[in-house]
């Protein structure tokens, strides 16, 4: 008898952590990846990337597969605010990211929406709406800072067309100061992973790919002193 009490006492003292265990975990993400292209490709069938983190500490990852209409969905993930998603995925040489997800308290649903565009190799609808050169004056020499405001005026993403590496192509080359060493090329915009771009010591490339979207490009430079 004193056994059957302690068994039961057992599972009931069990069951509300049990309990608290699957609400923490009924959190549902539902996306959709839209094509901003006119009469763009089929957003069916693409990998999306979910990268949980918790504290900021990355978590073991998971993918989902987009339905004919660019639709998936994540589900059983922690809801407690410690945790926070990240999406990504490749469409057309272009790697997409969405924005950081995290559940408010009490709620167990997400939706988002990722736009993605068409790859083209043709430059012409991007252009450079402003830039400027800023010259330090350091120790045995000078250091050259370049920024490049950019715009995509169409609806697909510029991929580049020459080669500079496996999987890579370039897609802004700028001047460099005769001379010039430690180049460090930086490329911010939404949608867009920044990148390093190769070295050389005469001209600089960026395989940073432009989506439909403002830009900006900076490439610092040291010109030792003679």
């Amino acid at each position: 008898m004193l056994k059957r009490i302690v068994l039961l006492v057992v599972l009931a003292l069990s069951l509300p952590s049990a309990a608290l265990a699957a609400e923490g975990s009924q959190g549902v993400i539902q996306g959709q990846l839209v094509n901003g292209t006119a009469d763009g490709s089929s957003v069916g069938g693409i990998e999306v990337l979910l990268e949980p983190y918790v504290n900021n500490s990355q978590s073991d990852s998971v993918t989902a597969m987009t339905d004919d209409d660019g639709r998936f969905v994540f589900e059983a993930l922690t809801t407690d605010a410690s945790h926070v998603y990240h999406l990504s995925l490749w469409f057309q040489e272009t790697e997409y990211f969405g924005e950081a997800i995290s559940f408010a308290e009490g709620e167990t649903l997400a939706e988002t929406q990722i736009m993605v565009y068409d790859a083209t190799a043709t430059d012409e609808n991007i252009v450079v709406t402003n830039s400027h050169t800023i010259v330090d004056v350091e120790v045995g020499g000078l250091r050259f800072t370049e920024v490049y405001a950019l715009l995509n005026q169409g609806d697909r993403s510029y991929v580049g067309s020459v080669a500079v590496a496996e999987d890579a192509k370039a897609t802004l080359a700028f001047p460099l100061p005769e001379g010039a060493i430690e180049l460090q090329p930086s490329f911010h915009a939404a949608h867009t992973k920044t990148e390093p771009a190769n070295t050389p010591t005469s001209a600089g490339t960026t395989t940073s790919v432009k989506a439909p979207t403002a830009h900006t490009a900076i490439a610092a430079s040291a010109v030792p002193s003679p």
